[in-house]
Protein backbone atom coordinates (compact mmCIF):
# COMPACT_ATOMS: atom_id res chain seq x y z
CA UNK A 1 0.00 0.00 0.00
CA UNK A 2 1.28 3.46 -0.90
CA UNK A 3 1.70 5.47 2.30
CA UNK A 4 1.61 8.78 0.43
CA UNK A 5 -1.58 10.72 0.45
CA UNK A 6 -3.78 10.35 -2.59
CA UNK A 7 -3.89 13.86 -4.01
CA UNK A 8 -6.82 13.35 -6.41
CA UNK A 9 -9.51 13.69 -3.69
CA UNK A 10 -7.73 16.80 -2.40
CA UNK A 11 -7.78 18.43 -5.83
CA UNK A 12 -11.40 17.43 -6.29
CA UNK A 13 -12.24 18.97 -2.94
CA UNK A 14 -10.53 22.23 -3.92
CA UNK A 15 -12.47 22.21 -7.20
CA UNK A 16 -15.76 21.84 -5.30
CA UNK A 17 -14.82 24.68 -2.94
CA UNK A 18 -13.84 26.90 -5.89
CA UNK A 19 -17.04 26.31 -7.82
CA UNK A 20 -19.20 26.72 -4.70
CA UNK A 21 -17.75 30.06 -3.64
CA UNK A 22 -17.52 31.42 -7.19
CA UNK A 23 -21.23 30.77 -7.59
CA UNK A 24 -21.96 32.22 -4.15
CA UNK A 25 -23.77 29.06 -3.06
CA UNK A 26 -23.08 26.88 -0.07
CA UNK A 27 -24.88 25.33 2.81
CA UNK A 28 -26.60 28.69 3.34
CA UNK A 29 -28.29 30.39 0.42
CA UNK A 30 -26.77 33.62 -0.87
CA UNK A 31 -23.17 34.83 -1.17
CA UNK A 32 -20.82 34.69 1.81
CA UNK A 33 -19.57 38.04 3.06
CA UNK A 34 -16.72 38.40 3.65
CA UNK A 35 -15.62 35.55 1.36
CA UNK A 36 -13.74 32.71 3.02
CA UNK A 37 -11.40 32.30 0.04
CA UNK A 38 -10.38 33.92 -3.20
CA UNK A 39 -11.10 32.70 -6.71
CA UNK A 40 -8.75 29.76 -6.29
CA UNK A 41 -10.85 28.46 -3.39
CA UNK A 42 -8.00 27.63 -1.03
CA UNK A 43 -6.21 30.91 -0.19
CA UNK A 44 -7.64 32.70 2.83
CA UNK A 45 -7.86 36.46 2.55
CA UNK A 46 -6.58 39.01 5.04
CA UNK A 47 -10.05 39.85 6.36
CA UNK A 48 -10.73 36.31 7.58
CA UNK A 49 -7.50 34.49 8.33
CA UNK A 50 -8.68 31.16 9.71
CA UNK A 51 -5.17 29.80 9.82
CA UNK A 52 -3.78 32.48 12.16
CA UNK A 53 -4.47 33.69 15.69
CA UNK A 54 -6.94 36.50 16.18
CA UNK A 55 -6.52 37.10 19.95
CA UNK A 56 -2.72 37.02 19.97
CA UNK A 57 -0.17 39.12 21.82
CA UNK A 58 -0.55 41.91 19.26
CA UNK A 59 -4.09 42.51 20.56
CA UNK A 60 -2.74 43.29 24.05
CA UNK A 61 -0.61 46.15 25.30
CA UNK A 62 2.30 43.73 25.40
CA UNK A 63 5.74 45.06 24.53
CA UNK A 64 7.94 42.53 22.78
CA UNK A 65 11.68 43.19 23.01
CA UNK A 66 13.29 41.60 19.96
CA UNK A 67 10.13 39.50 19.62
CA UNK A 68 10.81 37.55 22.84
CA UNK A 69 8.06 36.66 25.35
CA UNK A 70 9.17 36.73 28.99
CA UNK A 71 8.12 34.25 31.68
CA UNK A 72 5.54 35.92 33.98
CA UNK A 73 5.97 33.35 36.77
CA UNK A 74 4.90 35.12 39.99
CA UNK A 75 6.78 32.71 42.26
CA UNK A 76 10.09 33.15 40.42
CA UNK A 77 9.74 36.92 40.48
CA UNK A 78 9.35 36.72 44.26
CA UNK A 79 12.14 34.18 44.77
CA UNK A 80 14.43 33.03 41.97
CA UNK A 81 15.28 29.82 43.89
CA UNK A 82 11.68 28.99 44.83
CA UNK A 83 11.60 25.63 42.99
CA UNK A 84 14.72 24.35 44.73
CA UNK A 85 13.43 25.54 48.11
CA UNK A 86 10.06 23.86 47.58
CA UNK A 87 11.64 20.56 46.61
CA UNK A 88 13.52 20.58 49.94
CA UNK A 89 10.20 20.58 51.79
CA UNK A 90 9.39 16.93 52.63
CA UNK A 91 5.62 17.35 52.22
CA UNK A 92 5.86 18.92 48.76
CA UNK A 93 8.57 16.47 47.69
CA UNK A 94 6.56 13.43 48.76
CA UNK A 95 3.33 14.59 47.12
CA UNK A 96 5.10 15.40 43.85
CA UNK A 97 6.85 12.02 43.85
CA UNK A 98 3.50 10.25 44.30
CA UNK A 99 1.93 12.15 41.44
CA UNK A 100 4.92 11.62 39.15
CA UNK A 101 5.25 7.91 39.96
CA UNK A 102 1.56 7.41 39.20
CA UNK A 103 2.39 8.25 35.56
CA UNK A 104 5.99 7.14 34.99
CA UNK A 105 5.43 3.66 36.46
CA UNK A 106 2.51 2.72 34.19
CA UNK A 107 3.14 0.37 31.23
CA UNK A 108 2.69 1.98 27.84
CA UNK A 109 1.99 0.99 24.25
CA UNK A 110 2.24 2.49 20.76
CA UNK A 111 -0.81 1.78 18.64
CA UNK A 112 -2.43 3.02 15.41
CA UNK A 113 -4.94 5.84 15.45
CA UNK A 114 -8.49 4.82 16.24
CA UNK A 115 -9.55 5.33 12.62
CA UNK A 116 -6.74 3.01 11.41
CA UNK A 117 -6.94 0.38 14.17
CA UNK A 118 -7.65 -2.48 11.73
CA UNK A 119 -5.27 -1.36 8.99
CA UNK A 120 -2.37 -3.84 8.69
CA UNK A 121 0.07 -1.18 7.49
CA UNK A 122 -0.77 1.11 10.41
CA UNK A 123 -0.23 -1.83 12.78
CA UNK A 124 3.21 -2.51 11.32
CA UNK A 125 4.17 1.16 11.60
CA UNK A 126 3.02 1.28 15.24
CA UNK A 127 4.89 -1.92 16.11
CA UNK A 128 8.12 -0.61 14.55
CA UNK A 129 7.76 2.68 16.43
CA UNK A 130 7.19 0.86 19.72
CA UNK A 131 10.31 -1.25 19.17
CA UNK A 132 12.37 1.92 18.66
CA UNK A 133 10.92 3.55 21.78
CA UNK A 134 11.76 0.46 23.82
CA UNK A 135 15.42 1.06 23.00
CA UNK A 136 15.37 4.49 24.67
CA UNK A 137 17.47 4.28 27.84
CA UNK A 138 15.68 5.13 31.09
CA UNK A 139 12.35 5.80 29.42
CA UNK A 140 10.52 5.91 32.77
CA UNK A 141 12.99 8.60 33.84
CA UNK A 142 12.03 10.59 30.73
CA UNK A 143 8.36 10.37 31.75
CA UNK A 144 9.32 11.37 35.28
CA UNK A 145 11.22 14.41 33.99
CA UNK A 146 8.25 15.40 31.85
CA UNK A 147 6.06 15.37 34.96
CA UNK A 148 8.42 17.95 36.50
CA UNK A 149 6.18 20.50 34.76
CA UNK A 150 3.73 20.25 37.68
CA UNK A 151 5.67 22.70 39.84
CA UNK A 152 7.14 25.30 37.39
CA UNK A 153 4.47 24.95 34.67
CA UNK A 154 6.69 23.53 31.94
CA UNK A 155 9.32 20.85 31.47
CA UNK A 156 11.80 20.54 28.64
CA UNK A 157 13.84 17.47 27.70
CA UNK A 158 16.49 17.30 25.01
CA UNK A 159 16.80 14.08 23.00
CA UNK A 160 20.00 12.96 21.26
CA UNK A 161 19.56 10.70 18.23
CA UNK A 162 21.73 8.04 16.64
CA UNK A 163 21.52 5.58 13.77
CA UNK A 164 20.86 2.01 14.81
CA UNK A 165 22.38 -1.06 13.19
CA UNK A 166 19.19 -1.34 11.09
CA UNK A 167 19.67 2.16 9.73
CA UNK A 168 16.82 3.80 11.66
CA UNK A 169 16.93 6.81 13.96
CA UNK A 170 16.60 5.99 17.66
CA UNK A 171 17.06 8.08 20.80
CA UNK A 172 20.54 7.57 22.21
CA UNK A 173 20.04 9.66 25.35
CA UNK A 174 17.89 12.39 26.86
CA UNK A 175 18.58 15.26 29.26
CA UNK A 176 16.28 17.58 31.23
CA UNK A 177 16.64 21.30 30.53
CA UNK A 178 15.80 23.91 33.16
CA UNK A 179 12.93 26.26 32.42
CA UNK A 180 15.01 29.41 32.94
CA UNK A 181 17.31 28.46 30.04
CA UNK A 182 14.71 29.02 27.32
CA UNK A 183 12.66 31.84 25.80
CA UNK A 184 9.71 31.97 23.38
CA UNK A 185 8.81 34.22 20.49
CA UNK A 186 5.28 35.44 19.86
CA UNK A 187 4.49 32.34 17.76
CA UNK A 188 5.71 29.87 20.39
CA UNK A 189 9.11 29.28 18.81
CA UNK A 190 11.66 27.93 21.27
CA UNK A 191 14.95 29.79 21.90
CA UNK A 192 17.85 28.49 24.00
CA UNK A 193 20.00 30.91 25.99
CA UNK A 194 23.77 30.58 25.67
CA UNK A 195 26.92 32.52 26.70
CA UNK A 196 27.01 33.94 23.16
CA UNK A 197 23.37 35.10 23.40
CA UNK A 198 22.38 35.24 27.08
CA UNK A 199 19.42 37.61 26.65
CA UNK A 200 17.30 36.38 23.77
CA UNK A 201 18.86 33.05 22.85
CA UNK A 202 18.99 31.22 19.54
CA UNK A 203 16.23 29.17 17.97
CA UNK A 204 16.56 25.46 18.65
CA UNK A 205 16.88 22.94 15.81
CA UNK A 206 13.97 20.59 15.00
CA UNK A 207 13.50 17.08 16.44
CA UNK A 208 15.51 17.93 19.55
CA UNK A 209 13.22 18.96 22.41
CA UNK A 210 10.16 17.46 24.10
CA UNK A 211 8.09 20.21 25.72
CA UNK A 212 5.35 19.47 28.23
CA UNK A 213 3.27 22.43 29.41
CA UNK A 214 1.06 22.32 32.48
CA UNK A 215 -1.99 24.56 32.96
CA UNK A 216 -1.63 27.12 30.18
CA UNK A 217 -3.56 30.38 30.60
CA UNK A 218 -3.86 33.63 28.69
CA UNK A 219 -2.90 37.14 29.67
CA UNK A 220 -5.61 39.51 30.89
CA UNK A 221 -6.39 42.92 29.46
CA UNK A 222 -5.42 44.61 32.74
CA UNK A 223 -2.22 42.56 33.11
CA UNK A 224 -0.91 41.90 29.60
CA UNK A 225 2.46 40.78 31.02
CA UNK A 226 0.77 37.52 32.06
CA UNK A 227 0.29 36.54 28.40
CA UNK A 228 3.48 34.49 28.64
CA UNK A 229 1.56 31.82 30.58
CA UNK A 230 0.28 30.58 27.22
CA UNK A 231 3.82 29.37 26.41
CA UNK A 232 5.53 28.90 29.77
CA UNK A 233 2.57 27.34 31.59
CA UNK A 234 1.41 28.12 35.10
CA UNK A 235 2.54 25.46 37.55
CA UNK A 236 1.47 24.80 41.10
CA UNK A 237 4.29 27.00 42.41
CA UNK A 238 2.51 29.96 40.81
CA UNK A 239 -0.83 29.11 42.46
CA UNK A 240 -1.81 28.92 46.17
CA UNK A 241 1.06 26.47 46.72
CA UNK A 242 3.51 29.38 46.80
CA UNK A 243 1.56 31.12 49.56
CA UNK A 244 1.12 27.90 51.55
CA UNK A 245 4.86 27.28 51.38
CA UNK A 246 5.60 30.89 52.34
CA UNK A 247 3.32 30.73 55.38
CA UNK A 248 4.81 27.38 56.41
CA UNK A 249 8.35 28.77 56.32
CA UNK A 250 7.30 31.70 58.54
CA UNK A 251 5.62 29.34 61.00
CA UNK A 252 8.68 27.07 61.08
CA UNK A 253 10.88 30.07 61.85
CA UNK A 254 8.79 31.02 64.89
CA UNK A 255 8.45 27.36 65.86
CA UNK A 256 12.23 27.01 66.05
CA UNK A 257 12.43 30.17 68.13
CA UNK A 258 9.88 28.69 70.50
CA UNK A 259 11.96 25.51 70.82
CA UNK A 260 15.09 27.52 71.49
CA UNK A 261 13.37 29.71 74.06
CA UNK A 262 11.20 27.23 75.88
CA UNK A 263 12.70 23.84 75.02
CA UNK A 264 15.47 24.61 77.53
CA UNK A 265 13.99 27.21 79.92
CA UNK A 266 16.36 29.93 81.07
CA UNK A 267 17.84 29.82 84.59
CA UNK A 268 17.49 32.53 87.23
CA UNK A 269 20.59 33.14 89.37
CA UNK A 270 20.20 35.03 92.68
CA UNK A 271 23.47 36.40 94.07
CA UNK A 272 24.36 38.50 97.08
CA UNK A 273 26.56 41.61 96.87
CA UNK A 274 30.17 41.81 98.19
CA UNK A 275 30.51 38.09 98.81
CA UNK A 276 34.04 36.91 98.10
CA UNK A 277 33.07 33.28 98.40
CA UNK A 278 30.37 33.84 95.80
CA UNK A 279 32.88 34.45 93.05
CA UNK A 280 34.08 30.86 92.98
CA UNK A 281 30.57 29.46 93.18
CA UNK A 282 29.36 31.84 90.48
CA UNK A 283 32.23 30.84 88.26
CA UNK A 284 31.32 27.15 88.63
CA UNK A 285 27.63 27.82 88.04
CA UNK A 286 28.25 29.91 84.94
CA UNK A 287 30.51 27.22 83.48
CA UNK A 288 27.73 24.67 83.95
CA UNK A 289 25.14 26.98 82.43
CA UNK A 290 27.25 28.45 79.64
CA UNK A 291 25.01 26.92 76.93
CA UNK A 292 21.76 28.06 78.57
CA UNK A 293 20.08 31.41 79.04
CA UNK A 294 20.82 32.83 82.53
CA UNK A 295 19.22 35.80 84.24
CA UNK A 296 21.28 37.28 87.11
CA UNK A 297 19.19 38.92 89.87
CA UNK A 298 21.03 40.56 92.82
CA UNK A 299 19.79 39.36 96.19
CA UNK A 300 20.69 39.60 99.84
CA UNK A 301 24.22 39.10 101.15
CA UNK A 302 25.20 35.44 101.09
CA UNK A 303 22.07 34.50 99.18
CA UNK A 304 22.84 32.26 96.20
CA UNK A 305 20.04 30.42 94.46
CA UNK A 306 19.38 29.01 91.00
CA UNK A 307 15.82 28.68 89.76
CA UNK A 308 14.20 27.61 86.48
CA UNK A 309 11.66 29.96 84.96
CA UNK A 310 8.23 28.42 84.45
CA UNK A 311 6.79 29.74 81.20
CA UNK A 312 3.95 28.66 78.93
CA UNK A 313 5.03 27.71 75.43
CA UNK A 314 3.03 28.53 72.30
CA UNK A 315 4.83 26.04 70.05
CA UNK A 316 1.71 23.86 69.86
CA UNK A 317 -0.01 26.73 68.07
CA UNK A 318 2.72 26.88 65.43
CA UNK A 319 2.81 23.09 65.13
CA UNK A 320 -0.95 22.96 64.58
CA UNK A 321 -0.70 25.67 61.94
CA UNK A 322 2.12 23.81 60.16
CA UNK A 323 0.02 20.63 60.10
CA UNK A 324 -2.87 22.63 58.67
CA UNK A 325 -0.68 24.07 55.90
CA UNK A 326 0.67 20.59 55.11
CA UNK A 327 -2.89 19.37 54.58
CA UNK A 328 -3.54 22.27 52.22
CA UNK A 329 -0.34 21.46 50.31
CA UNK A 330 -1.41 17.84 49.97
CA UNK A 331 -4.85 18.79 48.69
CA UNK A 332 -3.31 21.21 46.20
CA UNK A 333 -0.99 18.57 44.69
CA UNK A 334 -2.91 15.30 45.13
CA UNK A 335 -6.48 16.56 45.37
CA UNK A 336 -6.97 14.66 48.63
CA UNK A 337 -5.07 13.91 51.85
CA UNK A 338 -5.80 10.25 52.56
CA UNK A 339 -2.42 9.23 51.08
CA UNK A 340 -0.53 11.28 53.67
CA UNK A 341 -2.94 11.57 56.59
CA UNK A 342 -5.16 9.01 58.29
CA UNK A 343 -8.04 10.93 59.90
CA UNK A 344 -9.81 9.68 62.99
CA UNK A 345 -13.12 9.57 61.18
CA UNK A 346 -13.50 7.82 57.86
CA UNK A 347 -15.02 4.91 56.06
CA UNK A 348 -14.62 2.76 53.01
CA UNK A 349 -16.88 5.13 51.08
CA UNK A 350 -14.72 8.13 52.02
CA UNK A 351 -11.60 6.26 50.92
CA UNK A 352 -13.25 5.49 47.59
CA UNK A 353 -14.07 9.17 47.12
CA UNK A 354 -10.45 10.16 47.83
CA UNK A 355 -9.22 7.49 45.46
CA UNK A 356 -11.58 8.60 42.70
CA UNK A 357 -10.46 12.24 43.06
CA UNK A 358 -6.79 11.29 42.72
CA UNK A 359 -7.77 8.99 39.86
CA UNK A 360 -9.23 11.95 37.96
CA UNK A 361 -6.05 13.96 38.50
CA UNK A 362 -3.93 11.01 37.41
CA UNK A 363 -6.04 10.53 34.29
CA UNK A 364 -5.53 14.19 33.43
CA UNK A 365 -1.75 13.88 33.92
CA UNK A 366 -1.59 10.83 31.67
CA UNK A 367 -3.66 12.52 28.98
CA UNK A 368 -1.42 15.59 28.97
CA UNK A 369 1.83 13.56 28.89
CA UNK A 370 0.41 11.36 26.15
CA UNK A 371 -0.49 14.41 24.09
CA UNK A 372 2.94 15.95 24.59
CA UNK A 373 4.68 12.77 23.43
CA UNK A 374 2.40 12.41 20.40
CA UNK A 375 3.12 16.01 19.37
CA UNK A 376 6.88 15.61 19.80
CA UNK A 377 8.65 12.27 20.20
CA UNK A 378 6.21 10.11 18.18
CA UNK A 379 6.03 12.73 15.44
CA UNK A 380 9.83 13.09 15.38
CA UNK A 381 10.24 9.32 15.10
CA UNK A 382 7.81 9.10 12.19
CA UNK A 383 9.26 12.05 10.29
CA UNK A 384 12.87 10.89 10.71
CA UNK A 385 12.33 7.22 9.90
CA UNK A 386 9.44 7.50 7.41
CA UNK A 387 9.55 11.02 5.93
CA UNK A 388 6.73 10.44 3.41
CA UNK A 389 4.37 8.78 5.87
CA UNK A 390 0.80 10.04 5.64
CA UNK A 391 -0.52 11.72 8.78
CA UNK A 392 -3.22 9.13 9.40
CA UNK A 393 -0.56 6.40 9.61
CA UNK A 394 1.45 8.15 12.34
CA UNK A 395 0.86 6.02 15.49
CA UNK A 396 -0.10 7.19 18.96
CA UNK A 397 1.48 6.74 22.36
CA UNK A 398 -0.87 5.57 25.10
CA UNK A 399 -0.75 4.23 28.65
CA UNK A 400 -2.01 0.81 29.60
CA UNK A 401 -4.29 0.19 32.53
CA UNK A 402 -2.26 -0.59 35.64
CA UNK A 403 -4.68 -0.78 38.55
CA UNK A 404 -5.21 -4.33 39.76
CA UNK A 405 -8.74 -3.50 40.85
CA UNK A 406 -9.63 -2.06 37.44
CA UNK A 407 -8.08 -5.06 35.69
CA UNK A 408 -10.07 -7.48 37.85
CA UNK A 409 -13.31 -5.65 37.13
CA UNK A 410 -12.46 -5.63 33.43
CA UNK A 411 -11.84 -9.39 33.36
CA UNK A 412 -15.12 -9.99 35.17
CA UNK A 413 -16.85 -7.94 32.49
CA UNK A 414 -15.13 -9.97 29.77
CA UNK A 415 -16.20 -13.23 31.41
CA UNK A 416 -19.81 -12.07 31.69
CA UNK A 417 -19.78 -10.89 28.07
CA UNK A 418 -18.51 -14.24 26.79
CA UNK A 419 -21.18 -16.06 28.82
CA UNK A 420 -23.82 -13.90 27.16
CA UNK A 421 -22.41 -14.75 23.76
CA UNK A 422 -20.81 -11.37 23.08
CA UNK A 423 -17.61 -11.59 21.04
CA UNK A 424 -14.59 -10.03 22.79
CA UNK A 425 -11.35 -9.06 21.06
CA UNK A 426 -8.33 -10.94 22.43
CA UNK A 427 -6.10 -8.04 21.36
CA UNK A 428 -8.16 -5.64 23.47
CA UNK A 429 -7.92 -7.92 26.51
CA UNK A 430 -4.14 -8.26 26.17
CA UNK A 431 -3.72 -4.51 25.67
CA UNK A 432 -5.81 -3.70 28.76
CA UNK A 433 -4.19 -6.27 31.06
CA UNK A 434 -0.67 -6.13 29.62
CA UNK A 435 -0.60 -9.92 29.12
CA UNK A 436 1.45 -10.86 26.06
CA UNK A 437 0.77 -13.74 23.71
CA UNK A 438 2.70 -16.94 24.61
CA UNK A 439 5.78 -17.78 22.59
CA UNK A 440 5.89 -21.07 20.71
CA UNK A 441 7.09 -23.84 23.01
CA UNK A 442 6.47 -21.80 26.15
CA UNK A 443 4.59 -23.35 29.06
CA UNK A 444 1.02 -22.09 29.11
CA UNK A 445 -1.22 -21.92 32.18
CA UNK A 446 -4.39 -23.88 31.51
CA UNK A 447 -7.63 -23.10 33.32
CA UNK A 448 -8.73 -25.67 35.95
CA UNK A 449 -11.72 -27.92 35.12
CA UNK A 450 -15.05 -26.51 36.28
CA UNK A 451 -16.07 -27.63 39.76
CA UNK A 452 -19.42 -29.47 39.99
CA UNK A 453 -21.52 -28.99 43.09
CA UNK A 454 -22.97 -32.12 44.83
CA UNK A 455 -26.49 -31.22 43.75
CA UNK A 456 -25.33 -30.83 40.16
CA UNK A 457 -23.43 -34.16 40.38
CA UNK A 458 -26.55 -36.02 41.57
CA UNK A 459 -28.55 -34.47 38.77
CA UNK A 460 -25.94 -35.49 36.22
CA UNK A 461 -25.85 -39.07 37.59
CA UNK A 462 -29.64 -39.35 37.49
CA UNK A 463 -29.74 -38.06 33.93
CA UNK A 464 -27.03 -40.53 32.95
CA UNK A 465 -28.97 -43.40 34.60
CA UNK A 466 -32.17 -42.50 32.78
CA UNK A 467 -30.32 -42.34 29.49
CA UNK A 468 -28.80 -45.76 30.12
CA UNK A 469 -32.26 -47.31 30.83
CA UNK A 470 -33.61 -45.89 27.57
CA UNK A 471 -30.72 -47.42 25.68
CA UNK A 472 -31.42 -50.86 27.32
CA UNK A 473 -35.11 -50.75 26.34
CA UNK A 474 -34.23 -49.79 22.82
CA UNK A 475 -31.79 -52.69 22.61
CA UNK A 476 -34.48 -55.18 23.76
CA UNK A 477 -36.95 -54.00 21.14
Amino acid sequence: MNLLKDRNPVLQNYARIRSRYKSGAGENSGPISPPLSNSHGFYLNRQNQLGERTAGLDKLFYTLINGIVEDPDFAVRKDSAIYERMMRDPQIYYCLMVRKAAVSSIPWVVKPKATMAQDPTAKRVALACEERLQQIPRFSELLDNMMDAILPGMSLNEVVWKLSSKGSYIVKDHFPVNKDRIKFDKNGGLYLLSPQDPTYGKKVPPYKFIRHTFNTTDGSWRKPETAGYAFYGRGLADTPLYHYFHFKMIALKYFMKELERYGMPFKILYTGPQNTELADKLHTIMLALKNDAVVNIPGKKGDVNVDIAKVASSRNVFGTFIDYVDRLITKTILGQELMTEMPNVGSYAAAQVHRSVFGLINTRDKTQVKGALNRSLILYDAQLNMPNLAEEYIPEFDFKKSSVEDTGAFLQTVQLATQLGIAVSEEQVREYTGLRAPVKGETVITPPPPQIMPEEANEVNSNAGAEQKREVRAHKH
